[in-house]
């Protein structure tokens, strides 16, 4: 009989298994969870009375409508049977796999306990879970000092106040500037305004011995942009336009949701182009970056990317933060926010341990993910890689001062002492603290770090190569995507010279193969040419192939199921997906 491997028997006790190997431990848990809530309702209060009698309880419409809820709930879990089993190693369509058992656990406590993360009076316990689970998150990227953020519904609302943060920042900046221009008469200029550093924030305003409130009239979020306008041409002579925000070409959807929420038009999402190897062109950046200086756009922040939803890259963080550190050195301070929603749990790969797994990353990804401790802000996703349920997203800065934003009062809501409720200073009002306790379990029992969560990631980013050195092997027309960082594989079908045209009906006609087989799932996504530009040139040269349409179809696979390269396993799930797929080739 062969011994598991030493390292995975932690990893094999946190999950329940594709078989459900340990139900009979998930059922005494749950059971055991279920039974210190109800002893926690009997002895909360011993002096009070019993609300539904035994009496009650032996009434046939009692016992009638219990059965109607039963019968409900039957129906509701078969329904679910034919839910996607995403929980299969032959699921590899999207960012979602396993459940960690830990992460589940601590989701349902919370879930039972129903706490509202909004007020420290509703949540004495769900929000100091919550602080704890942030500060061992800002552990985990790096921040020397005390992290501060919070858990959000996702990736989409944690971007959404990272460039809230950002916007609360530039506005001070500018409406400051305006105000030492127009009252203190001081030569200084709309983009060194607007680009202020916080200590030089700080110290002018103990200068002039000056609050908040005696510059915010000049507040372009007060007074809109209209009004703005005439302010802002009248003390510093220029025509306001807004502020941009940069992002590269492979952003994520989000983005442009943030910007039409904040309201600063389609014209200040400024894309950065994608090099050859489909990162961020440091070239464009620092061009873009000049061109605002130029036209005297501020700036309200550069994103990074570490982790893109369609193919998995990493950029360059560390290569951005040097660029944004030369024009700090310039008196030119810009926000960096990186929107690791999908690949910031990497990182975990980086700390602790005797550095043995570091190896499954590239040396440019580890500097990229080391760098994100030098950022402002960054948006997390544990419910893709950390394996907790959904929904579960959390905005991370590095300290309180980068924390900061337009507070909102409520007459029936009371901050604590401890800053711990943030109902006036999160985008979501009511928030429930299950991705909090949810990541709180997988930190304090698996834990963020390489002998932890990071050895489920290794392994996702094992079968990702093995799974490529398979389709290198055996089918010779899959044309791969090169340099994914993480453990996205994505390919398309092509002959030599074949178009893009006659590429998307190959490919798309394999997708349909392996959907209609259902033994596999897979997703789809396209690459255009608009986005992604020289590296999709790039990658049809491999063939090639002629540029005849405005994008090329992928078939994308997510390779982040931690029993898929098991060794137990008497199905090689790989190897017959591959079978599966020449199966394909040769009836088409």
């Amino acid at each position: 009989m062969n011994n598991c491997d030493p390292s995975l028997v932690k990893l094999k006790a946190n999950f329940l298994g594709p078989k459900a190997e340990n139900s009979g431990w998930l059922e005494r848990n749950i059971n055991s969870i279920f039974s210190k809530w109800c002893d926690w309702r009997r002895n909360r209060f011993p002096q009070d009375e019993n609300s539904i009698s035994e009496n009650d309880k032996s009434l046939s419409e009692f016992k009638k409508f219990q059965q109607y809820i039963y019968d409900c709930q039957n129906e509701l879990s078969f329904r679910f049977e034919k839910e996607i089993p995403k929980y299969s190693p032959r699921y590899m369509g999207h960012m979602v796999s396993e459940i960690s058992l830990p992460a589940l656990f601590g989701h349902l406590i919370a879930l039972i306990h129903n706490p509202n993360n909004s007020s420290f009076s509703a949540s004495k316990i769900g929000l100091t879970i919550e602080q704890e689970a942030i500060n061992d998150l800002g552990h985990m990227i790096g921040f020397t000092s005390q992290a501060t953020g919070h858990f959000t519904s996702g990736g989409t609302v944690a971007n959404i106040e990272g460039l809230w943060r950002a916007r609360y920042r530039l506005d001070h900046n500018l409406s400051f500037g305006a105000f030492l221009a127009n009252e203190r008469d001081q030569n200084i200029s709309f983009f060194n305004s607007a680009q202020m550093g916080l200590n030089e924030f700080e110290e002018l305003k103990d200068k002039y011995n000056v609050s908040d409130e005696n510059f915010k009239k000049y507040s372009f979020v007060i007074n809109g942009p209209y009004q703005t306008y005439e302010i802002y041409k009248d003390i510093f002579k220029v025509n306001y336009r807004g502020p941009i925000v940069l992002v590269p070409c492979h952003k994520h959807y989000s983005w442009k949701k943030a910007i039409s929420l904040l309201g600063f038009g389609d014209d200040s999402l400024w894309s950065i182009e994608l090099d050859e190897t489909g990162h961020i062109s440091m070239n464009h950046l620092k061009l873009q970056i000049e061109i605002a200086r130029k036209e005297k756009r501020p700036i309200l922040c550069v994103v990074s990317v570490a982790g893109t939803t369609e193919i998995g890259m990493v950029d360059p963080i560390d290569k951005v933060q040097d660029l944004l550190d030369k024009y700090k050195s310039e008196g030119i301070h810009i926000w960096h926010h990186v929107d690791a929603a999908y690949g910031g749990m990497y990182i975990s790969i980086l700390r602790g341990g005797q550095g043995t797994m570091t190896n499954s990353l590239s040396p440019k990804v580890m500097d990229a993910l080391s760098s994100i401790s030098r950022v402002e802000s960054v948006t997390l996703d544990p419910h893709k890689l950390a394996m907790v349920p959904y929904a579960c997203g959390a905005i991370v800065v590095k300290d309180e001062s980068h924390y900061h934003i337009s507070k909102f009062k409520a007459p029936y809501l009371k901050e604590s002492s401890e800053n711990l409720g943030k109902w006036n200073s999160t985008l979501e009002g009511s928030r429930a603290a299950t991705g909090a306790c949810a990541t709180w379990m997988i930190s304090k029992s698996l834990g963020l770090d390489q002998e932890g969560i990071g050895n489920v990631l290794s392994l996702g980013i094992q079968g990702k190569n093995q799974l490529e050195n398979l389709f290198k092997a055996r089918i010779p027309s899959v044309q791969l995507i090169s340099n994914s960082d993480t453990n996205i594989v994505c390919f398309n079908l092509a002959e030599e010279g074949d178009s893009i045209s006659q590429a998307n009906l190959k490919t798309q006609s394999l997708f349909d193969y392996i959907y209609n087989s259902e033994y596999y799932s897979v997703s789809q996504t396209t690459l255009t040419n608009d986005n992604y530009g020289v590296f999709l040139n790039d990658h049809i040269s491999k063939w090639n192939g002629v540029n005849d349409e405005e994008g090329l179809l992928l078939i994308r696979m997510v390779i982040m199921n931690p029993f898929l390269v098991s060794k137990e396993n008497k199905i090689d799930y790989l190897d017959e997906f591959i079978t599966l797929v020449e199966s394909s080739l040769a009836v088409n």
